[in-house]
């Protein structure tokens, strides 16, 4: 009987282990990141100015008629492998601000590699790429491209007042 007891007992540990051991497993798997996430890019987190390659491959998703003023991207904090773009885009003296998402901001050959998305009704207008409610307005890298794209509309603002 001591014995039948013991191996009961020794059964149960190894279920419990195993139990652990498969949510550890399920958790580690997760593609969404947490804010204090320690594995982060140093540097991704800040806004940056779009890079030439890119803004011309970029360039070739906007409909005719329709240039880039200002192009900046970020990288996502609460999302692996998401960036967002915003950009100030211009078609006959009218601006308009704009932001997509894309799982790669890297431009090879002339074209994009990844896949880009419409975050906003002006990019979905001014570029026609289609919009995959996958990102939200409370996402880190889309507020920080919203901060940028207000002040440069604000600066567009102040030199169409000057010029008038």
């Amino acid at each position: 009987m001591a014995e039948t007891k013991k191996g009961s007992s020794c059964g149960v540990i190894f279920v419990v282990i195993v139990i652990i051991c498969v949510i550890y497993a399920c958790n580690s798997g997760s593609s969404l990141k947490t804010s204090n996430d320690t594995n982060k890019v140093p540097g991704t987190e800040k806004v940056s100015q779009g890079q030439s390659q890119f803004v011309d491959a970029f360039s070739g998703i906007l409909k005719s008629g329709y240039k880039f003023h200002t192009l900046y991207t970020t990288k996502s904090k609460d999302f692996n492998n998401v960036y967002i773009i915003g950009g100030i885009v211009e078609k006959n003296g009218e601006y308009y601000s704009c932001i997509w998402y894309s799982n790669s901001i890297q431009a090879k050959n002339g074209s994009l590699t990844g896949l880009t998305f419409s975050f906003d009704d002006a990019a979905f207008e001014v570029s026609g790429m289609g919009k995959a409610n996958k990102v939200n307005s409370w996402d880190d890298g889309v507020s920080r491209i919203k901060e940028k794209l207000d002040e440069e509309m604000k600066k567009i603002e102040e030199q169409k007042k000057k010029a008038q």
